[in-house]
C-alpha cells in the first residue's frame, strides 16, 4: 500500500495544515512478518502499509521516510513504545513533538482492577445464569419475550411509576430476563470504560427495577428465590 504518494492525498493533507503522525505493527502469529501501518490520526488517512521480516530501527526508517517525502508538515507523531520504532522516528522526524500512545498507558494504570473486574465479570455470569433458568422456564411455560439490541434499560430512581400493579405477569418477567441476557453481554471499552462495570451497572438498574415491582404485590413463585447471586 502507497496510498501517501498519491497526489490527491498530498494535497488534502496539506490542506489540513500537516499530519498527526502514527506509527504501529501487526503480527498475527510468531512466524509471520509484521505489517507496519502508518496513518494521519487528524483525518484517518492510512499513508502506507509494509511487512517487515524484522522491527529494527534501521529496517523502519525507509518506511518512515516514505512519508518524509511527501513534503507534508508533520505535526507530532505518536507511537508505542517499540525499541526498533522509537529511534526510527527519532531519526527521521528529530524536531517533530512526540509522546507515546496514552491507550497503552491507561491499560497501565488500570493493571491494579485487574482482579476486582475478573472477579466483577464472574459474578455478572453467575446473576446472568440465574436469571437464564427463569427465562427458560418461562421459554418452556410459552412464554416469550421481544429480542431487542437496542433497550433502554429503566431509570429505576425517576421511573418507579411506569412499574407494573404486579410481576405476576409472565410477560414482563419474560421481558426483564431479555433485558438482563442483553445487559450481561453489553459492550464496554476499556480501560476508562471497562465492559465489566457497564455490565454490573445495567443489571444493578434491573435488578432494582424487578425489587420495585416485586414489592407492590410479590412475585410468582419461579421468581421467589431472594438469594442475590
Amino acid at each position: 500500500m502507497a496510498q501517501g504518494s498519491e497526489e490527491d492525498v498530498v494535497r488534502r493533507l496539506k490542506e489540513q495544515g500537516g499530519i498527526l503522525l502514527m506509527v504501529d505493527g501487526v503480527q498475527f502469529d510468531n512466524k509471520s512478518p509484521v505489517l507496519y501501518l502508518v496513518w494521519d490520526a487528524i483525518s484517518g488517512e492510512p499513508l502506507f502499509g509494509e511487512r517487515k521480516p524484522y522491527r529494527g530501527k534501521d529496517d523502519l526508517v525507509p518506511l518512515l521516510e516514505k512519508v518524509k517525502a511527501m513534503d507534508v508538515p508533520v505535526l507530532g507523531a505518536v507511537t508505542d513504545k517499540e525499541k526498533g520504532l522509537v529511534p526510527a522516528l527519532k531519526k527521521v522526524f528529530p524536531e517533530i513533538p512526540y509522546q507515546y500512545c496514552q491507550t497503552h498507558f491507561l491499560k497501565n494504570a488500570a493493571l491494579p482492577m485487574r482482579d476486582d473486574l475478573g472477579a466483577l465479570g464472574e459474578s455478572i455470569d453467575r446473576r446472568a445464569k440465574r436469571v437464564g433458568k427463569i427465562g427458560r422456564a418461562l421459554h418452556e411455560r410459552g412464554v416469550e419475550s421481544i429480542e431487542s439490541e437496542n433497550y433502554v434499560f429503566p431509570d429505576v430512581e425517576n421511573q418507579a411509576r411506569e412499574l407494573p400493579s404486579t410481576i405476576e405477569d409472565e410477560q414482563f418477567v419474560a421481558e426483564v430476563c431479555a433485558m438482563v441476557r442483553h445487559a450481561s453481554r453489553s459492550s464496554g471499552r476499556a480501560p476508562l470504560n471497562p465492559p465489566e462495570l457497564v455490565r454490573h451497572e445495567a443489571l444493578e438498574k434491573l435488578r432494582k427495577y424487578a425489587e420495585q415491582a416485586a414489592a407492590k404485590k410479590g412475585a410468582p413463585d419461579f421468581c421467589r428465590d431472594s438469594q442475590r447471586p
